[in-house]
């Protein structure tokens, strides 16, 4: 019995040290990545997304999905705190996964969540990516009935973006 309650111990003990590290990322930049021009980042855009002349990004009309880049006039931990759980649960939105990020070495915290919006329950990833003085915020987009076939697909995307500093 000792040794079951030890076991258990060390395996929810791991699983809580895994949840606060931070998840490092390594990209190795190809030919399949576009640069985002004023943005000093790459990204290999996922399959049949087109780039959008609307907003800096990429779209994929017909399954409702995106991906869009936007700069936040914040440092990276003012702007972190905006994506606070309390924050975005106000707005509407319910959290299902918050998780700090390396990227190529480089400062990042993904967030998962669903939103109502127009009808229709939406996957948000939104991503903050620490640039410096300023933080570049990157939003993943597509309906829940899309889920199968989007969620990882956009979460691979986004969490492959190559910031070039």
């Amino acid at each position: 019995m000792n040794k079951l309650l030890i076991f258990l111990f060390l395996f929810v003990s791991m699983q809580a040290v895994a949840q606060l590290a931070p998840l490092h990322i390594e990209s190795k930049h190809t030919e399949n990545y576009e640069y985002i021009d004023g943005y000093h980042m790459s990204v290999v855009p996922p399959e049949d997304f087109k780039a959008t002349e609307c907003y800096d990004g990429f779209q994929n009309i017909p399954k409702g999905s995106s991906i869009s880049f936007s700069k936040l006039p914040a440092d990276f931990e003012t702007a972190k705190a905006t994506v606070s759980k309390k924050n975005l649960t106000e707005r509407g939105l319910t959290i299902r996964l918050q998780r700090e990020v390396m990227m190529n070495g480089h400062q990042g915290f993904v967030t998962k969540c669903t939103q109502e919006l127009g009808g229709g329950l939406f996957v948000k990833y939104i991503l903050l990516i620490n640039t410096g003085e300023k933080t570049t915020l990157v939003n993943g987009s597509f309906p829940v009935v899309n889920q199968d076939e989007l969620d990882t697909l956009i979460r691979n995307t986004m969490l492959s973006i190559i910031y070039h500093g």
